[in-house]
C-alpha cells in the first residue's frame, strides 16, 4: 500500500519515529505515509525525530504528530498546519502563509503620486513668515510661551 520495506520500517521503529506494531491501524498508516514523505522531501530521521519531539512539548494534548497533525515539508524545515496558521515544528515561530505562486501578480510597487503644488501664494511667502501665520492660528493654549521673531 505504502511500497515501505520491513527494513525500514523497523529502522524508523527503532529511531522512535514510530511505534512498533505488528499491525497497523488508519493512523498508524497517515503517520506512515507523513514520515515517507518527509524522508521523500529530504528531510533526515534526525531532524523530524527532532520535530516530533518539539510538537510533543509545545502542543499538549498531541501525542502522535504525524498522525494527528498535518506536517509539510519544503525540502529544507517542517512547518505544521494548526487552525489555519503554519507554525516552524521545532522552534514554534508562526510562518506567512502564502504561496509564491500568488507574488507572480506583483510586478512592482504602485507609483507614487506626485506631491500636490503649492498656491502662488504660499510659494512667494517667506517661510518665516508663513511659520508665523501658521502658529498665530493654532489656540492660544498651544502656543509656544515666547513669541516667533524674525531675524
Amino acid at each position: 500500500m505504502l511500497d515501505i520495506s520491513e527494513s525500514r520500517l523497523r529502522r524508523w521503529e527503532r529511531q522512535g519515529l514510530v511505534t512498533p506494531a505488528e499491525t497497523f491501524g488508519f493512523s498508524d498508516l497517515i503517520a506512515l505515509r507523513t514520515l515517507q514523505k518527509l524522508r521523500e522531501n529530504g528531510i533526515s530521521s534526525r531532524s523530524i525525530g527532532r520535530a516530533l519531539t518539539a510538537l510533543r512539548q509545545k502542543l499538549s494534548g498531541v501525542e502522535s504528530p504525524l498522525s494527528e497533525l498535518k506536517i509539510v515539508s519544503d525540502g529544507k524545515a517542517i512547518a505544521v498546519q494548526i487552525a489555519g496558521e503554519k507554525m516552524e515544528a521545532i522552534t514554534g515561530q508562526l510562518l506567512f502563509n502564502f504561496e509564491t505562486r500568488e507574488l507572480g501578480d506583483v510586478r512592482a510597487f504602485p507609483e507614487q503620486r506626485p506631491p500636490e503644488p503649492r498656491s502662488q501664494a504660499a510659494a512667494a511667502e517667506p517661510g518665516s513668515r508663513r511659520a508665523l501665520r501658521w502658529r498665530n492660528r493654532a489656540p492660544r493654549s498651544s502656543r509656544l510661551s515666547k513669541p516667533i521673531r524674525r531675524r
